[in-house]
Order: C-alpha cells, then structure tokens, then sequence
C-alpha cells in the first residue's frame, strides 16, 4: 500500500548499523538470496548514425556489450535510464536489432529471484512482463524514456511502448498529468532487502522546474518507508553551476529533490560521473552512468564509459563501474595558432602544423584502439556474439584561429580516411568569445523576416530551438494569438519527433479557443474592438506567465541555501580505491569503505505533511 510522504525523512534514519559487506560476500561473487543485483544503464542512443558505414553499429554494439555484462554478472534486472533509441521515431532496422537483442539476453528458462509488491498500474498492460504465462523472462529490463525517445502524437506512444507490448521491458515513469505530477515507485522485494525506485521519464526542463517550484510534483511513498531503500531514476539536465552555463531554470537542481531518497540515478548527462558522489546537501548519493556512445565530439565524451553494477542488500549499497570496451575511442585536442608562431599569411605550413597533430592524435587513438582490444580479450566471451572494439578512432582537434584564416575541413579532413572515423569533422575551428569576434554573422531581416545570427558550421555550441523562438518572439516580436511555451512545444514536434502536423494542429486549436473566448467574454461588435479584445487578453495572459516566472525565480534563489543546521557528509571513498584520504575510513566507524550506509535528513525536524507535494 501506498501513502503520500509522510515524515520519512526521520524514519530514514532509524535503520539499522550497516554490517561489513566483505565478510558477507566478494565482490566477484554472485548476489544471495537478500541482494539485489541491478545493472544500471543510460542514455545508448541506438541508432545513432545508423547509415554511416562506419559508425552506424557503434551504438548497438556497445548495447549489447551491457547487456552481456548484465548476464555474465548475474544481475537481477537491468535499469536503464532514458534515451534507449536515438530517434524518436527509430528506423524498423533499429527496432528490429533491439528486439532481437533483447529476446537473447533478457528471455530465458532462468528463474527471477525478486518480487514486484507495487500496484500493477504502473505498467501499462497490468503486469510485470515477467508475470506473463506466455514469456520466459529471466533478466526483466526497466525502463523510463528520455528526451530523445518520449510519446508524443496522436496515439501519445513512445519506441519503449512497443517493446513493452511484445513483453521486452518495463516502461513506467510516464507523467499523464503535467499538471499534478504524481511519481509512483516500484516496490521490489528480494529476501529480506526491499527497494523502492521512483522513476520520472523525461519532461521539458523548463516544465518540470516550474512544476517543482509550484509544488505540483507529489512522490508516493510506502506506508513503512523507513524500510525500504529509496532510488530515484530521472533523465534531466543537471544544475551545473555558472561554470556549466546551463540556464537555471532549463535544468533540474538536486535541492528540489526530496531529501527521504538514497540514491539518485542521473540521465541524460552524457559525463560519466558513475562514482557516487553526495548531494550539495548530504542528503542523498548520485550516481551519473553517462552515455555509452559519443553523440558529440566534447571534451564530456572522451572520458572511457561505463555502467554501473549496483548491488542493494538490507539498506545499504555498493557501487561497481563495469567499464565498455567496445566504445569508440575519442581523442580530443587544442590547438591555438596564434601561439605557433606561424605567419598568418603561410597557409602551407598551417596546414602542415594541423597535419603533424592530428597524426599525434591518430597515434594516441590507435593505441587506445588495442588497449581497449586486450582488455575486452581478457574478460572473455559472454555472449552469443563476440564483440570487437572499433578499428577507427574518433579524432577532434579544436583550432582557435583569432587573426587567421579558416582552411576547409572537409578538404583537410580527407588524407585521414580510411584512418579515422570522423575526416569530415576532424578540425573545429572557434575563436576567442567575446565582443563581435566570435566567429557569428548576423543575417538582416527583410520585412517580417527574423534576424538570425548564423554560428560557425559544425561547431558544437548548444544552442536550443527553443532559445532561437524565445529570443526573436521576445520584446516588440511578441506573438499576440499564439502561446509562446506551446509554440515551442509544436515547433520541438515538428523538429525532434517528426510530427509534420505539430505546429498545424497547435495554430488551429489555439485560433478557435480564441475565439471561443471572444465569444463568451467579449461584447466587442466590430472587427477593431475584437481585434483589441484579442490583444489585451493575449497582453495578460503574457504578464501572468511573466509574473509567474518572477515569483518562481525568486523560490529559486531563495530555495537554494540549505537549511538551518545542515552540514555536508564528511568525504569518503565509496569504491575503496587506495589512494583515498586517511580519514575517509574514520568518518563512518564500522563501516567498510566499500559500503555506503543509508542516508539521514541533516534537519531531523523537518516533517512532511500528508497533503503536502514532496519538493
């Protein structure tokens, strides 16, 4: 049975001391009857340049990389988080070689050693697939959807609704409501060790901030939630500080997360931060698996990948990175040319000085190539299918070229095929920011034409489309019918979900509310009085979401310091590497270094109450 949050966060610390997970069970070892072994991955993004010859199966190969490790290391159930399939609409290939990858290694004559004990209707067809007569499961697969793969259109089904009706995953964390968001956990049980995970599929960053500040986000609870270990899965951009640039209210802050979890599981960041690292306020562990194939050439992407291989026995966890060897190497440099001593005016020896570093950095790559090659050897088979690391390595060499001319990429970039993955996008070329120099042309507008400023070709720099509607609708350009949040919604349907009605079907149904309100409203008799009706309601429904947005800036701002008597959990070693701090051991006496215990509230005091959102 399930209850609203209700005063967990004191209960959370009233479990039991944690006992030393070594003298119970090697880490090679297979889990007992009382952990639970999850495997944990994000953001795969199969189907990522499928119709490159080159780099088309990178994707699907290190998919079906995690889920052999999922089987070779016995884990009860695979959790993955968000952004399974690239497209939104995958390609009926893509599909396929899912399926069928899911079939080998989640299907089978094993037994599942755990227990489901929350409400069927968190799944769509009433059952854990596992449950079916008519399946053998043997490895369920859970699964949220990501900003990649999310329902949409008419029928409001996603990738991960078709797996799930042929009996391949379990989708949950799917928001009906945005409105009144309500986020259900599923209740597993294994022995004596029980977990609740509370899933939260993708919602517009932006969408999802408001609702956490209206307090319009509700987490049900189990009725003992003192009992039970709490996860939480999500796929959102992460607060990264003024250093990350992220916009705040574009991203999610750990502060708006209830403090009774234990651990959250970060996706949709492609940094793999896989090692768990406390919350701002001590309250709760994150754990960032990252991507498991570079959708871009960044310095975030060059990182080796990993899943994470969690085992959860009676309230506490250990955290093992299981590292992917058949990821694509990337390597990444820079290079400042006006620090070369190169004339500006010699274009040979510029291009020759690129030559000689990116031939370093095909050498590096090459090396890293068979590294990777002996140690995916070395782990052995655990598949059907012998998997092999990538031949070619991805290179990027990024060229600040302040004073110097630009030579073509693509030109440069061919006496490297057949060496490297990526010749058409070897070089990036950027210059100093700030000021006009940036490299950025701004197109006139003619007319009623927006002005657009084009960026550099090819360069990585994260602009959104919804920053390009936000800032040319802004000020005088405002619309005066059309909503400017769900003029971006249609135009993000038209672009990333390939829905060619999106935009149509949001013109026409906001044309004909308007005018249902104009006719109920207004008294207006000619055409210039309706005309004005129009704008003046348009102008105040635009200063309400403006004055809203005020009131919820300000909740951020003042959301944002800890509570009175809060203090940060001391620094430990959570995966036991030797090089930790002496008094990591001493800051939990009698505990291994290895465990992480659960967490308490820093403010004991605090109390939620039944009626009341959990943020």
């Amino acid at each position: 049975p399930l209850s609203l949050l209700t005063n967990s966060r004191q209960t959370s610390c009233q479990r039991g001391p944690a006992h030393c997970w070594q003298s119970l069970m090697a880490e090679d070892e297979l889990p007992d009857e009382d952990t639970l072994r999850i495997l944990v991955a994000t953001d795969s993004h199969v189907g990522y340049s499928e119709k490159d010859k080159v780099r088309g199966r990178d994707a699907l190969d290190t998919f079906e990389e995690a889920l052999q490790i999922g089987k070779a290391k016995k884990a009860d159930l695979i959790l993955h988080g968000g952004d399974l399939f690239h497209d939104n609409k995958p390609s009926r290939g893509c599909i396929y070689r899912t399926m069928d990858l899911l079939r080998q290694y989640t299907l089978g004559s094993g037994e599942v050693h755990f227990q489901v004990v929350s409400d069927p209707s968190l799944f769509s067809r009433g059952m854990v697939n596992y449950e079916d007569p008519n399946l053998n499961v043997e490895c369920p697969f859970f699964m949220i959807h990501g900003n990649h793969d999310d329902p949409g259109g008419e029928s409001n089904l996603c990738a991960a609704s078709l797996l799930e009706v042929a009996g391949l995953c379990n989708y949950f964390g799917r928001s009906e409501d945005l409105e009144d968001i309500v986020v259900r956990p599923l209740l597993i049980r294994k022995g004596q060790s029980q977990v609740a995970i509370y899933g939260l599929g993708n919602i517009r960053d932006e969408r999802l901030n408001r609702a956490f500040q209206a307090r319009k986000v509700r987490f049900e609870t189990p009725s003992d939630p003192g009992q039970w270990f709490h996860i939480m899965i999500l796929h959102q951009n992460r607060h990264k500080g003024n250093k990350g640039g992220v916009p705040t209210k574009a991203c999610i802050h750990e502060e708006m997360l209830p403090s009774f979890l234990d651990l959250v599981i970060w996706g949709h960041e492609h940094d793999c931060e896989v090692k768990p690292q406390e919350s701002l306020r001590g309250e709760f562990y994150v754990v960032q698996p990252g991507s498991s194939v570079a959708t871009s050439l960044t310095p975030g992407e060059t990182g080796l990948k990993h899943v994470a291989l969690i085992d959860l026995r009676k309230g506490v966890f250990r955290c093992n990175p299981v590292p992917l060897w058949t990821v694509r190497p990337l390597v990444m440099r820079d290079m400042v040319l006006s620090e070369t001593g190169l004339l500006k005016t010699d274009t040979q020896a510029i291009w020759n000085a690129l030559t000689s570093e990116v031939e370093a950095m095909i050498t590096q790559g090459q090396e890293e190539v068979q590294r990777r090659k002996t140690e995916l050897e070395g782990r052995g088979r655990t598949g059907p299918r012998a998997l092999d690391v990538p031949r070619l390595p991805l290179v990027r060499l990024r060229v600040e070229h302040s004073g110097f001319e630009t030579i073509s990429g693509q030109t440069f970039g061919q006496q490297f095929a057949g060496r490297i993955a990526n010749p058409d996008e070897v070089l990036l070329f950027h210059r100093r920011g700030g000021g006009a120099s940036t490299g950025s042309r701004k197109v006139q507008g003619i007319g009623d034409v927006l002005e657009i400023e084009e960026g550099p070709a090819g360069e990585d720099d994260g602009v959104k489309i919804q920053d390009i509607i936000y800032k040319y609708i802004d000020g005088e350009q405002n619309l005066q019918i059309l909503s400017e949040p769900d003029l971006n919604d249609a135009v993000q349907s038209f672009v990333h979900r390939a829905e060619p009605c999106a935009i149509e079907s949001f013109v026409k149904q906001a044309v004909e509310s308007t005018n249902q309100a104009v006719l109920k409203e207004s008294r207006a008799v000619g055409e210039e009085e309706i005309r004005v009706q129009i704008q003046d309601r348009a102008e105040s429904l635009r200063q309400q979401r403006l004055s809203a947005a005020t009131r919820e800036g300000t909740a951020t701002l003042g959301g944002a310091a800890a509570p009175p008597g809060s203090q940060a959990k001391p620094e430990v070693d959570l995966l036991g590497e030797p090089d930790a701090p002496a008094a990591s051991s001493a800051a939990r006496p009698g505990r291994a270094q290895d465990l992480i215990p659960p967490t308490a509230a820093a403010n004991g005091d605090e109390v939620f109450g039944a009626s009341q959102p959990a943020v």
